[in-house]
């Protein structure tokens, strides 16, 4: 095992270049060995952070913590549901070769995950989750000495907090810490629709700027909460103009709850001395789509469902301040942690550490695959222009010049058909080589495994998110 204690220094110098150098540790701060927080935000798109330039900020929160970090502007998730995008971000590897995208399913035992890879160097690995889709037993908990689970209610971010605190309390000095938090605040709701008859729930005082304007709106018996937003989905039903904008405010009001709950725990980090060596990443599993493609929700591939923050806070916040324009997504989580404390990363790994970009290298990639949820054949390819969006079977093509059409709302292919081409072979090839991988990579099982229970299974087919 090597010496944890002195993993802290290696974080690319690189970074120098910027001209940040490391800050003054805080009042009460020690030297200990590494500490990685992973902190992840269901359901938070991109633009729902004032750091990303969308005029009045939500976040004021994450926008100070985001002084201290590395701003990555083009971050992109695989696909927009919470399962196999999170497994990315733990194993590496896209969900065409990790296929985790069932309720059934559990990671093969041929692909290790981050927490295993950090335990075998030491590391106290920790886990506190929300959503039923984190549960341990699709893989999530390997490696990890704990991972625990808070149960469904109406706010999470509090609970979350009390227990990261307490771990962070109780950490053996002497070994590296992996801290995973999973926080569900800013989801549609679907804990208790007896209780939370709004779609998206938020404490009454993140809502004063709504007045009443929610009431009666969503209270049809068997559409409340996530139900309404899942009926509007499925009848295409036709809505008061004015209905549209009071859900973006309601989702706007959980993002600001759990923005102020983040800035607490930021708090409460520097208070324990622990905030200026730590390695801090936030980011999401996707993003939430308000009827700018016709849903609600997250489903598709446009870039209100893939398009997510992320955050990093280096050790001593160097690189503060950097905004790193160039394509990086889930998978390149995993390797940019391993190499930050040295840690070999496995060969069969698709993800490309950031530190060399960083550093002044090349870019980490050139284009970002993601695949539509409930279609399976319809993937989109994102270059650092254009986005192609196409189903393998009807062979139908949207193309979007994002420079010009960020939200990707004039669909240009018949313009560019050279260009449509191109991309798709580029999406076939990338499709065929994780194929290839993951007949390499997974271990069949005898007989399906069970991770929800019957009663979580009913709880998530009520609201439509399990068909199988």
């Amino acid at each position: 095992m090597r010496n944890l204690a002195s993993r802290g220094s290696l974080l690319f110098g690189g970074l120098m270049m910027f001209g940040c150098a490391p800050e003054a540790s805080e009042p009460g701060a020690v030297e200990t060995s590494p500490l990685v927080l992973f902190v992840a935000l269901d359901t938070v798109r991109q633009d729902a952070l004032g750091v990303y330039g969308t005029g009045d900020s939500n976040t004021p929160a994450l926008d100070r913590f985001a002084e201290d970090c590395v701003v990555f502007e083009n971050f992109g998730v695989p696909m927009p549901f919470t399962l196999p995008s999170h497994m990315s971000m733990f194993t590496g590897v896209s969900p065409g070769v990790h296929r985790l995208e069932r309720s059934n399913q559990s990671l093969s035992t041929g692909i290790p995950t981050i927490g295993e890879l950090l335990a075998a160097e030491g590391f106290e690995c920790r886990g506190v989750v929300t959503n039923l889709w984190m549960k341990g037993g699709f893989g999530f908990d390997r490696g990890f000495d704990s991972y625990e689970r808070i149960l469904p209610q109406l706010t999470y971010a509090e609970q979350i907090n009390q227990r990261a605190i307490e771990l962070l309390e109780g950490r053996d000095p002497s070994r590296g810490m992996f801290l995973f938090l999973h926080y569900m605040d800013a989801h549609s709701d679907f804990a208790d629709v007896t209780e939370g008859t709004l779609p998206y729930y938020s404490p009454s005082e993140y809502r004063t700027a709504l007045g009443d304007a929610a009431d009666g709106y969503f209270q049809e018996p068997g559409e409340a909460a996530t139900d309404f937003l899942m009926a509007c989905n499925q009848d295409q039903r036709e809505l008061d103009p004015a209905v549209v904008p009071l859900l973006r405010e309601l989702y706007a009001a959980g993002v600001r709850h759990l923005d102020d709950q983040l800035g607490k725990l930021f708090e409460d980090l520097k208070k324990q001395g622990l905030y200026d060596q730590a390695l801090i990443l936030v980011t999401s599993d996707h993003g939430e789509e308000f009827r700018e493609h016709g849903k609600f929700i997250h489903a598709q591939p446009y870039e209100e469902c893939i398009a997510v923050p992320l955050l990093i806070k280096f050790p001593g916040q160097r690189g503060a301040g950097h905004r790193e324009p160039s394509l990086v997504e889930a998978i390149d989580l995993l390797p940019t942690l391993l190499e930050e404390f040295g840690v070999e990363v496995p060969g069969h790994v698709q993800g490309r550490s950031v530190r060399e970009t960083l550093a002044g290298g090349p870019p980490v990639r050139g284009a970002i695959l993601s695949r539509d949820k409930q279609r399976p054949a319809r993937f989109a390819l994102r270059t650092e222009r254009f986005k192609v969006i196409h189903d393998l079977v009807s062979q139908h093509s949207e193309l979007f010049d994002l420079e010009q059409d960020p939200g990707e709302q004039v669909d240009v292919a018949s313009e560019h058909p050279d260009k449509v081409a191109s991309l798709v072979r580029r999406i076939r090839g990338m499709v065929q080589e994780n194929e290839l991988m993951a007949k390499k990579l997974t271990v069949r099982q005898s007989t399906p495994t069970q991770v929800l229970t019957e009663e979580e299974r009913e709880t998530l087919r009520s609201l439509g998110y399990l068909e199988d």
